[in-house]
């Protein structure tokens, strides 16, 4: 895609784009079947999610592989995501707790 292309995409499609890139970035296998390893998984959140992530990645990386497969698809990456989201979206909204963030 061009850079004019580019600048033409607004931010919440650009966002979407960008969750998706990120997870096959560090994903096992194409398409349907990517799927995240629990040390892609961690590589992921130190690199990508140094802020939130940390030490406790792997009992997240646990929690989030809700069908016991020993790895993370994408639609479980995607909870973790709107997870994510949801916590910022309510530090944003709370005036007091926006200086914490």
């Amino acid at each position: 895609m061009d850079e004019q292309k580019l600048k033409a995409i607004p931010p919440l499609e650009c966002g979407l784009m960008t969750l998706a890139g990120v997870f096959h970035k560090y994903a096992e296998g194409t398409g349907k079947d990517a799927t995240l390893k629990k040390e892609a998984f961690k590589k992921l959140v130190t690199e990508q999610l140094p802020h939130v992530g940390g030490p406790g990645a792997c009992e997240a990386f646990s929690k989030l592989d809700m069908d016991g497969s020993g790895s993370v698809d994408f639609l479980e990456y995607c909870a973790m995501i709107c997870g994510l989201a949801m916590g910022l979206h309510q530090c944003m909204g709370d005036r007091d707790a926006a200086k914490q963030c």
